[in-house]
């Protein structure tokens, strides 16, 4: 399979789960979404050094995520407040925590599973393959894919700005670093943040 289909098959799985199963409940695009990203390295064989995920790496890069993941679950929510006292992220952003009941169970695979699993197939298996401003322009598309069916298409195309830019950034550490690792805690450092917005989000009503 080529690099472009394995970069597009993601974001076409997503969208078509969400076409066919409507946006009722969003549990059943994140068990796609997550089989996608699991089966396909594992059916390229894709081993624990090549993804970056054995021991070795630089281990400041590891001491400076550790230290970053906090100031990322801090920041992200208090951005986000701001953006939303001038009219954005759209008010319907909150109505998503009710889609992924139980919230709790949902939280707990947003910081633990999702950064694994995301880290996993862009930068581990991805990047490789498509370069890191191709691995990041995949990464953004696969979440307008998931916007596009629940908001108008410019906010989704806004809120899709950010997590390009994120992938940039991974791509980036993975790369300097020579580890996932430090992707991975900085990336449950955001996931856990956006969390604490939706439901400051949904708080404010």
């Amino acid at each position: 399979m080529s690099a472009l289909a394995l970069g597009l098959l993601p974001p076409a799985a997503v969208w078509l789960t969400l076409r066919l199963g409507g946006t009722r409940s969003l549990w059943p695009v994140v068990l796609v979404y997550v089989g996608v990203c699991v089966a396909v390295p594992f059916f390229y064989r894709l081993g624990l050094q090549e993804a970056g995920l054995t021991s070795g790496g630089r281990k400041r890069w590891l001491l400076l995520s550790v230290a970053a993941s906090p100031l990322l679950t801090v920041g992200i929510p208090v951005i986000g407040r701001w953006s939303y006292a001038y009219g954005f992220p759209p008010s319907n952003l909150s109505a998503l925590l009710t889609r992924l009941e139980p919230v709790a169970f949902f939280g707990i695979c947003a910081i633990l599973v999702n950064p694994f699993v995301e880290e996993y197939y862009w930068r581990g298996f991805l990047l490789p393959r498509t370069g890191l401003l191709g691995s990041a322009a995949f990464f953004g598309l696969l979440h307008f894919a998931a916007l596009i069916p629940l908001m108008r298409w410019p906010e989704a195309l806004l809120l899709s700005v950010p997590p390009l830019a994120a992938g940039i950034a991974w791509g980036w550490m993975r790369r300097a670093s020579d580890s996932l690792w430090p992707g991975i805690v900085t990336h449950a450092g955001a996931d856990a943040g956006i969390l604490l917005l939706l439901y400051l989000l949904q708080a404010r009503g």
